[in-house]
């Protein structure tokens, strides 16, 4: 379990969150187990942004959360609805049609208390000890809400790239990523295409000049270290 949760823990974006809803429903033996990310800052609208044991969650677009369980999580409540779900949300299409019978769920907020998601678990039966299963679900809060933010500001970013001559890759510890923003520009400023690219595992040691090498790493390693930013000039192949 510890090495479960540790590979977990090292993922982030879309194979974070995929990661999680599968993770939560089999440690906690759930049929389901879902995140949604609000589209406005009182969580009034959402969408799925990973679900685990149902297809389709809520047609994986946008809907309104007023008649749903997660419609009572605006406030910054967790939602507990252990046992005859559906009887409190007539008017819920999907929550009808899916037999679902049990809902836990806590909401995702930040600093200044907008929401910016929630995270939950479903069954088609009585769920019990409903309390272990919010503690189970605070544990994963704060990394769940980094992520979100996360993925808004690469969203931001990826616009602002998308006219621009900016070439930008993610570095993430202690390997660098060879996916390139735009994709399209990758060939033009390295001279190889996406697909050439990504057949390496670290894209500094595929493009990086062998005399800037030992200056470049040893400057990632010490700013890695000390948790510090870092500007820094080398040379590529190309």
């Amino acid at each position: 379990k510890n090495q479960q949760a540790w590979e977990l823990m090292s993922r982030t974006g879309l194979a974070f969150f995929s990661s999680l809803v599968e993770h939560l429903a089999t440690t906690l033996g759930v049929r389901a187990a879902f995140i949604v990310e609000s589209m406005d800052m009182k969580g009034d609208r959402a969408v799925s942004l990973a679900s685990w044991g149902m297809q389709g969650f809520r047609g994986e677009h946008v809907y309104d959360t007023k008649e749903t369980p997660c419609g009572r999580l605006g406030n910054g409540a967790s939602g507990i609805f252990p046992s005859n779900l559906a009887d409190y949300f007539p008017d819920d299409d999907w929550l009808q049609q899916s037999g679902m019978q049990s809902y836990v769920a806590v909401p995702l907020v930040n600093q200044y208390e907008h929401v910016l998601g929630y995270m939950g678990v479903l069954d088609d039966r009585e769920m019990e000890n409903p309390g272990k299963i919010i503690d189970l679900l605070e544990a994963f809060v704060p990394r769940t809400r980094e992520e979100i933010i996360r993925k808004r500001r690469d969203t931001g970013l990826q616009r602002i790239l998308e006219d621009s001559n900016w070439l930008l890759y993610r570095a993430t510890h202690p390997q660098f990523s060879p996916r390139l923003q735009p994709p399209a520009d990758g060939a033009g400023f390295l001279g190889y295409a996406q697909d050439e690219l990504a057949a390496y595992e670290d894209l500094r040691c595929r493009q990086l000049l062998e005399e800037d090498r030992p200056r470049v790493l040893q400057t990632l390693a010490d700013a890695f270290e000390r948790g510090q930013n870092f500007s820094i000039e080398y040379r590529l192949w190309d």
